[in-house]
């Protein structure tokens, strides 16, 4: 298994500037679907789990083997046939090195194109759900919620063999399928406290996956019975600023930290928090903006002078002001 992170950062810079039409499909290949969005919908008209079954160019050699046999035979998604498959093949050099073939026809361009467009797209999937090394098996709920991930042991590979271990998951995802249910019971505060609880067991990596549940919590709850809605103040906030950091949206990811302050239910540590996050994105690029950064950690520690995290933040302002 190989570490994919920087690789699809770079393809990112390159294929987000080209995407000029639809990529969506609902065609499935032997039984696979390409995108989590199609496999979702039918997911939730059949009430099914999906897979998602992710492979790259940077996988161990001795699993090419058994990564062939799941993602090209119709049996494996034939015996899976109470899930709902997924797959993202990043094992094609020429897109994951960046090799731009020259003299193109306009067909062979326009396929080229596309084919670049289908694997940005999944590569935004695969960050969404911290996809760092592959081969990955991730198991979700009919939500695209995380529930498991399921070893690749290629030692032993048979069909049979992978289709079992998965199967040993179902127990897991009634599981989380319980406390999904959970969310949508009772009272305002009652649902509260069961996406709460659904947040909490969830691995930190996979939380902002939740986050069309979490995003309900502020409006559920205007006084702040709960307690809880500064803390997914900033979830919301950290869900929003991935989503635009991936896109390398630097900018647009800080934004985020500074509009989610404005809310009069958090407190001014609360607000300093979020500032000197923005700060960490600011801060994150090559070449980073630091006289916004500067701006930004002079807002942050005015919210709180006094609090435990003000001398690590005048630090930081004493520091970019050396640099300014």
């Amino acid at each position: 298994m190989k570490f994919i992170k920087s690789s699809i950062v770079k393809v990112l810079v390159l294929f987000l500037t080209l995407i000029s039409f639809s990529c969506n499909s609902n065609k499935k290949e032997n039984g696979w679907y390409s995108f989590l969005e199609d496999a979702k919908k039918e997911a939730e008209s059949k009430n099914k789990p999906i897979l998602l079954f992710v492979y790259s160019i940077y996988d161990a050699p001795e699993t090419k083997e058994a990564v062939k046999l799941i993602s090209e035979s119709k049996e494996f998604t034939e015996k899976l046939s109470d899930f709902v498959c997924v797959k993202f093949d990043f094992s094609d050099e020429t897109f994951m090195n960046n090799q731009i073939h020259e003299n193109l026809t306009d067909e062979e361009q326009k396929a080229f194109e596309k084919k670049q467009q289908k694997l940005s797209k999944q590569f935004l999937t695969a960050d969404k759900y911290s996809i760092r090394f592959t081969p990955a098996v991730l198991i979700l709920t009919k939500e695209g919620y995380f529930v498991s991930s399921v070893n690749f042991d290629y030692a032993s590979s048979t069909i049979d063999g992978y289709v079992s271990n998965i199967l040993l998951e179902k127990d897991s995802i009634e599981e989380l399928n319980q406390k999904v249910a959970a969310t949508k019971k009772g009272s305002a505060l009652e649902k509260i406290k069961a996406i709460d609880e659904l947040y909490e067991s969830t691995d930190e990596l996979y939380r902002p996956v939740l986050v069309d549940l979490f995003r309900k919590i502020p409006s559920m709850d205007k006084a702040n019975k709960s307690r809880l809605v500064p803390k997914y103040i900033q979830a919301i906030a950290n869900s929003d600023a991935f989503e635009k950091y991936i896109k390398l949206d630097f900018n647009g990811a800080a934004d985020c930290y500074i509009k989610a302050s404005e809310d009069k239910r958090l407190s001014d540590i609360d607000k300093q928090t979020l500032y000197y996050l923005a700060v960490n994105i600011i801060l994150s690029p090559l070449n980073p903006d630091l006289e916004k950064a500067y701006d930004l950690l002079n807002q942050s520690y005015n919210f709180a002078p006094e609090s435990e995290y003000a001398p690590a933040i005048k630090e930081m302002i004493e520091a970019i002001q050396k640099e300014l």
